[in-house]
């Protein structure tokens, strides 16, 4: 049966983009909606052509000329309308005067219709498997679902799955989404100690942290890939969770920032005359920056013990998997990633012969150890549900309404927050690996406090339709009295 939704999903998708980018809005630039909205060109089988493509997170940092074509703004599905009218308010602000809005269904009881939808509108019960399938599809890209971290691919071959995982497992904390929607591709992910960022690399040279930036104690690698051949066709996600003063790291004029992105500072000028979205997007680039610098310090000793057990590793180009999408980037951006490409290339062309491999290891991996307790000793609800205790205690996501349940607007938490009240840093990883890939979950990049200039990683609750499932296991979670802060079990070993 899900085969064959995952076909009807399939078919749907074809008829939306065909209408949209083939026949109604085929001079439109297209703006994909995270979670799934910018997955859509990817899976839409019938393309002829390069879709030019924006993602919804960029949307505030183009240059004022890049405003002036039309846009179609484009999501999966709509529940109630508020995510896509959330970015049209945006284009509208920056002065695009033609915007369309396009989705594959609606759901009955949307007070929101987009310009282009397919059919009748979807019932519950509808709506929530037609979103399973098209969730088991995303997975099987090779594609993380959180677009806002750039993705980097290579080749590995000469090694069995099992050799690539046993390396990987020296590095720090290996874990898997206990999913079956991946299909078949492998996904993992590679919690490290944020002490390894600091390590001295040859490639990207000293780390000297810059003023106002500090980090989280954990980071890490995503890891998605898909056998084929008996060669492994690899997505590596570097993820570290920055904490940044905007005001105080660029207060030296922009020399911490030339030293860590790659590009000077006077590339973000254009937008000097709109503050909030020049600090979010050096926010941006200097975050993603410090992960690629986690993921190049990684390759350099990661491809040496790949090379010990007979393995190679290519760099590949990432517009070679984009197909028929053509991703459309702010400069600046465009300057950075090309820089983080040239350095891996670097690290990952130097293959050392066999029985070279540098003894590095292993990796810092913090006071921590393994737990297979998956559930809280005071009831039977995963562990995992504390996060979303912790995140909805403050303020609630959903209410009911006598009639439906709707999504409340809630601040976000960083990760700290939850490292605070559940002192066990790889259960906090774990678990935000599987509730983002759920969908209990969002991140995205904010704000903390009052000033403008704190911007960190934050969480959110799921979006409309999943708040109040994340409400009521929030509530049932409280509701077995378990404590989660200061837990006799908790693992972290001082």
């Amino acid at each position: 049966m899900s085969d064959e939704l995952e076909a009807i999903v399939l078919q749907d998708i074809d008829k939306v983009m065909v209408e949209a980018l083939e026949r109604r809005f085929r001079d439109y630039l297209l703006v994909g909606i995270l979670r799934y909205g910018a997955h859509l060109p990817h899976l839409w089988r019938s393309a002829s052509r390069r879709i030019p493509l924006i993602l919804g997170h960029m949307v505030e940092f183009y240059e004022q000329e890049f405003y002036e074509q039309p846009m179609l703004v484009m999501d999966d599905t709509v529940y109630r309308g508020t995510q896509m009218q959330h970015h049209v308010k945006r284009l509208r602000a920056r002065g695009v005067r033609e915007i369309r809005t396009a989705a594959v269904i609606v759901h009955e009881n949307s007070e929101f219709e987009p310009d282009l939808f397919i059919g009748e509108r979807t019932s519950d019960r509808r709506y929530v498997a037609w979103k399973n399938a098209l969730s088991r599809l995303v997975h099987g890209q090779r594609r993380s679902t959180d677009r806002d971290h750039p993705l980097y691919y290579f080749n590995v071959d000469g090694v069995t799955p099992g050799t690539f995982l046993g390396l990987l497992e020296r590095f720090g904390y290996l874990s898997t989404v206990p999913s079956s929607s991946y299909g078949t591709v492998y996904a993992f992910s590679l919690t490290v100690d944020s002490a390894v960022i600091e390590r001295k690399s040859a490639v990207v040279g000293e780390w000297t942290r810059p003023p106002g930036v500090t980090l989280e104690q954990i980071s890490k690698i995503r890891f998605y890939w898909s056998v084929e051949n008996g060669r492994l066709s690899l997505t590596a996600v570097p993820i570290a969770f920055v904490n940044a003063d905007i005001d105080t790291f660029l207060a030296d004029g922009g020399k911490a920032f030339a030293n860590l992105v790659g590009c000077d500072l006077i590339a973000l000028d254009y937008l000097r005359s709109r503050p909030e979205s020049w600090r979010k997007f050096a926010y941006y680039l200097c975050s993603r920056a410090v992960a690629a610098r986690l993921l190049t310090v990684f390759l350099e000793d990661f491809v040496p013990a790949l090379a010990s057990r007979g393995g190679s590793m290519q760099a590949k180009d990432p517009d070679a998997e984009d197909g028929y999408v053509s991703y459309r980037f702010p400069r600046p951006y465009d300057l950075f990633h090309s820089g983080v490409m040239e350095r891996l290339r670097r690290v990952v062309k130097h293959q050392p012969g066999l029985g070279q491999e540098a003894l590095r290891f292993g990796w810092a991996a913090g006071p921590w150890r393994r737990t297979h307790q998956l559930y809280d000793k005071k009831s039977r609800m995963p562990r995992e549900y504390a996060l979303l205790d912790i995140l909805t205690r403050e303020s609630d996501c959903a209410r009911f309404d006598g009639k439906d349940w709707v999504a409340l607007k809630t601040q976000g938490m960083p990760l700290s927050a939850f490292l605070s009240a559940v002192p066990d840093p790889l259960l906090v990883s774990r678990a935000l690996d599987e509730l983002l890939d759920c969908g209990l979950l969002r991140a995205k990049d904010g704000v903390l406090g009052s000033s403008g200039a704190h911007f960190a990683r934050l969480y959110f609750p799921g979006g409309e339709f999943n708040a109040r499932i994340v409400s009521r296991l929030a509530h049932a979670y409280r509701a077995e009295g378990v404590e989660p802060a200061g837990s006799g079990d908790a693992l972290l070993v001082t």
